[in-house]
């Protein structure tokens, strides 16, 4: 990896990193052991724009509120990358997306969310292209992902994820 944000945090959000406006790019990028005290345990995007990931690591960030991994209030785009090993204390363990995600090439694995969504959490549409999400584990309800939209998959492995007690 060319880059590495590690070791941050925030009482609020974005322990790594954190955009209030316009879009956010990470290629070539590792976002570790990283911590919020509220979203967006690595990044938090806080406002419309876009998070666009590739060939990223985001792993073992945590958030004490929603998207251990990153938090964006606007669309996410991870292609290439990881999301691995990521904690939320509410949901969307790997990351929380309020706008449309799509997902190639990239593995979302082992993370943990108290409540629910596992992996992750978008509240529009998903699309996942030739990806994994597996092993992740939520307290209540969606161990592997939940989306309020509409759901495309192609290619993809969804496999030992887990909810509830």
């Amino acid at each position: 990896y060319g880059m590495t944000l590690r070791d941050g945090y925030v009482g609020g959000d974005g322990g790594a990193v954190y955009i209030s406006s316009g879009t956010l790019t990470l290629s070539n990028t590792q976002v570790l052991s990283s911590s919020a005290g509220a979203n967006g345990g690595g990044i938090a995007n806080g406002g419309s724009g876009e998070l666009r990931l590739y060939d990223t690591l985001i792993s073992r960030n945590t958030a004490d509120a929603y998207g251990g991994g990153f938090f964006s209030v606007g669309a996410a785009t991870l292609i290439n990358s990881e999301v691995s090993t990521n904690t939320a204390a509410n949901s969307g363990g790997g990351f929380w997306s309020q706008g449309n995600v799509s997902i190639t090439r990239t593995a979302i694995a082992s993370n943990t969310a108290a409540t629910y969504a596992g992996g992750f959490r978008s509240g529009l549409n998903v699309v996942v292209v030739d990806s994994t999400i597996e092993r992740n584990v939520a307290g209540s309800r969606q161990g592997g992902f939940g989306a309020d939209g509409t759901t495309w998959i192609s290619g993809s492995h969804i496999l030992h994820n887990t909810a509830g007690a």
